[in-house]
């Protein structure tokens, strides 16, 4: 190899180099599990993962605690089959605050292209979680013949407080899903666990 055949071989890896580094460093993604992948496994790490976090939050965000014990319960209503978005439920009596939790979990690419695990919870208040639950039930079946028309292509899209929702139906047109935007998390949530939240929440705390 000549000299100039090296040096403008070394440069093309140079340049190679810097453009996968400079790749890196803007890209600002989630890894995004795929909306049709269903696991029991990921479900259950997940509510394990957010029922232990959920504890932290709690009582560092939203309980007074002291030298006097507090009574508190908290419980993972439903974990999406993704693994991305659990639900739980909150109540301090003594303190009358209940709730709704909404854990978001994903997967990052950080600036260095290293992968880390991100998580954060969203509190609702137990009228706000009634709320939502039911603007995603009342939206669905407002715009439904639109949404089954073409299924997984037609789409609505709707703001709850600061999150953003996308809500479709799948290919079999069965059931919607949604995609829920907050803080950079981009998650995949379903029907059928937005039906087992409003009726797990409705026993687990007295909306009035």
């Amino acid at each position: 190899m000549t000299t100039n055949t090296h040096i403008a071989a070394k440069g093309l890896r140079q340049l190679a180099l810097l453009w996968a580094i400079w790749g890196f460093l803007h890209l600002k993604a989630q890894i995004a599990a795929s909306p049709y992948v269903t696991s029991y496994a990921a479900q259950h790490e997940s509510a394990e993962f957010a029922l232990f976090k959920a504890k932290q939050f709690l009582i560092e965000n939203l309980f007074t605690v002291d030298g006097n014990a507090i009574e508190f319960v908290v419980d993972p209503l439903h974990a999406s089959t993704t693994g991305e978005l659990t639900t739980l439920v909150y109540e301090c009596k003594e303190q009358k605050l209940s709730g709704l939790l909404l854990a978001f979990y994903g997967t990052y690419w950080n600036e260095a292209g290293v992968t880390f695990t991100g998580y954060g919870f969203k509190n609702l208040k137990a009228e706000q979680a009634a709320a939502l639950l039911k603007k995603i039930s009342e939206e669905a079946t407002k715009h439904e013949a639109f949404l089954r028309a073409d299924g997984d292509n037609n789409n609505i899209s709707f703001t709850f407080d600061d999150i953003k929702i996308v809500l479709w139906y799948g290919p079999a047109q069965s059931t919607y899903r949604l995609r829920l935007f907050w803080n950079e998390f981009d998650s995949s949530w379903y029907q059928a666990a937005c039906d087992k939240t409003t009726k797990r929440l409705a026993k687990a705390i007295d909306i009035k």
